[in-house]
């Protein structure tokens, strides 16, 4: 409707706009994918390499959900864990019921065990699922948007957004962004306005509304640094300054990978204890910093 109202939307049959609502593929998990690019997608003619493509983009997304997700990120102990043999581990990895009842004493280690593990997890599982979704999107000749381009790899929160979902990215971008953006000419409130919009996309409570305000106030400090940094570069008197030299420094990609890896990976402790309310999922951020909070 609104790329109708827009006039971005040309002629189309009735047909198009059936294939587009009822197209199976991008029921389960996504991408999601505009009408007017699933026109400008669509092949109406068979080609075996759609064929080729597709299947082989299937097994890929079989590959990482049956193999990696389901038998090594979502093996779980299975036995009763006392406190005193919580250790950090990897694989297979503690369930969320053993370390929700180990808070009180919870180990940093294993705290951020369990957080870098669930979102590695959810990360595989969704692009699995993507996987699969274009995969046969190709068996029916359509080509859907890519939606993962290696988003750990981010040297910042802004590029891990330009990676991570990013049909809902592009989504957002376009009807929520941009549109605060020109009404309030604050990006500020357009950043948090998209992030909380992304939250409650994926579950209307306020543990996934605390988690888009988690990634709109990394986003904001983000784009406050860079526009301090060049306004602090500009000011330099040549382009050997002392301030221009740090920033060209080989290791500052490497520390912004670390630093995005780690403060993405903290934010899942919202959404995995969303059925025990937002006070677990404070306690258990809390608990990767050592700090253990009593309340209830």
């Amino acid at each position: 409707m609104v790329e109708c109202h827009r006039k971005h939307i040309g002629k189309h049959s009735f047909e198009s706009f059936l294939a587009y609502m009822f197209f199976l593929p991008m029921f389960a998990a996504g991408p999601i994918e505009r009408f007017d690019e699933f026109t400008k997608h669509r092949d109406h003619e068979f080609k075996n390499e759609h064929v080729w493509r597709g299947g082989t983009r299937i097994v890929y997304g079989l590959i990482k959900k049956f193999v990696i997700v389901d038998m090594f990120l979502g093996r779980q102990l299975t036995r009763e864990v006392d406190i005193r043999e919580m250790i950090p581990i990897f694989l297979p990895s503690y369930s969320l019921d053993k370390i929700v009842a180990k808070l009180d004493h919870l180990h940093p280690l294993v705290a951020w065990q369990f957080v870098i593990n669930t979102y590695v997890k959810w990360y595989v599982d969704f692009s699995a699922y993507t996987d699969i979704a274009i995969g046969l999107g190709l068996l029916y000749g359509v080509t859907l948007g890519e939606n993962f381009e290696w988003p750990f790899l981010a040297s910042n929160i802004g590029d891990f957004w330009r990676r991570y979902h990013m049909s809902l990215s592009n989504w957002v971008q376009r009807y929520v962004y941009f549109p605060v953006l020109g009404s309030t000419r604050n990006a500020t409130i357009a950043i948090f306005a998209t992030m909380i919009t992304i939250g409650l996309w994926h579950a209307g409570n306020l543990n996934f509304l605390v988690w888009g305000a988690y990634h709109a106030a990394f986003l904001w400090i983000h784009s406050a640094w860079t526009r301090w940094k060049r306004r602090r570069i500009g000011r330099e008197d040549d382009e050997n300054g002392r301030f221009t030299r740090l920033m060209q420094n080989p290791a500052l990609p490497i520390l912004g990978f670390v630093v995005t890896f780690f403060g993405v990976c903290a934010s899942a402790v919202f959404p995995t204890t969303e059925d025990y309310g937002i006070k677990t999922g404070v306690r258990l951020g809390a608990a990767l910093f050592g700090v253990h909070l009593t309340w209830r």
